[in-house]
């Protein structure tokens, strides 16, 4: 999905991870290869592979959305409770292998 011009701008990292670092996707653990490529999410700089860094949303510095991890989408996104569940059940029911704890956002602050 694409980010409209009034989705949340977050802040791209000061540093990114460097390739040759990385030997797995950080959210699902993919390991890299010729055909399983690395990408950063523009947000955190952190290393994942295309499934996991599929969404786009407004990075500041940026021009237009840019690449971002399933975490920083949610944290950045205006998703809701119950979005969120149907997310976390669709991927319990696809077996999916993402650590769904880690993709959480607490909004209770």
């Amino acid at each position: 999905s694409k980010a409209s011009s009034s989705a949340p701008i977050c802040y791209n990292p000061k540093q990114w991870v460097k390739d040759n670092n990385v030997k797995y996707c950080k959210a699902c653990g993919l390991e890299f290869s010729l055909f399983v490529r690395r990408h950063h999410c523009r947000s955190c700089g952190q290393i994942f592979c295309d499934s996991c860094s599929s969404e786009h949303i407004l990075v500041h510095g940026f021009d237009g959305p840019q690449r971002v991890c399933f975490g920083c989408f949610v944290e950045y996104s205006n998703i809701t409770a119950a979005e969120q569940e149907a997310i976390d059940a669709a991927a319990k029911k696809n077996g999916e292998t993402v650590l769904l704890a880690q993709l959480l956002v607490k909004r209770e602050h």
